[in-house]
């Protein structure tokens, strides 16, 4: 593979976005560094919330790019219905 088609490839990754774990965090699609430093969090929009990282890795094309990286996290806490009867107002 030639150094600009590996280039390409390695931002059409970053930018397609990686999966986020509170857990682990973001794991660079380059050399699969975990825990990307966050540089922006968006709000969450319905169960779904983006960030954007940078790998600090010195060896990664992609820090070396200074090429931000997408990460998606999704909100898989189950959704509770109130109990039947039950009320928030106080009486």
């Amino acid at each position: 593979m030639s150094s600009k088609k590996a280039i390409a490839a390695a931002i059409i990754l970053a930018q397609a976005g990686v999966d986020y774990s509170p857990k682990t965090g973001a794991t660079c699609p380059c050399c699969r560094a975990e825990k990307l430093s966050v540089v922006t969090t968006r709000p969450w929009d319905g169960a779904m919330r983006v960030r954007f990282h940078q790998c600090t890795t010195p060896s990664c094309l992609l820090a070396k790019l200074k090429q931000g990286i997408k990460s998606v996290e999704l909100d898989t806490t189950p959704e509770r219905a109130p109990e039947a009867g039950a009320s928030c107002a106080r009486a």
